[in-house]
């Protein structure tokens, strides 16, 4: 049986994706995908 040091449930929030964001997706886009 696997024991965790922590006992508490990891939470993880995610803010909606804004307007803002859109430059920021490309250019993470085309790093991963390159054509």
């Amino acid at each position: 049986m696997v024991t965790h040091k922590s006992e508490r449930a990891q939470y993880i929030a995610y803010r909606p994706i804004r307007p803002s964001d859109l430059e920021a997706l490309q250019e993470i886009h085309a790093s991963l995908f390159p054509i």
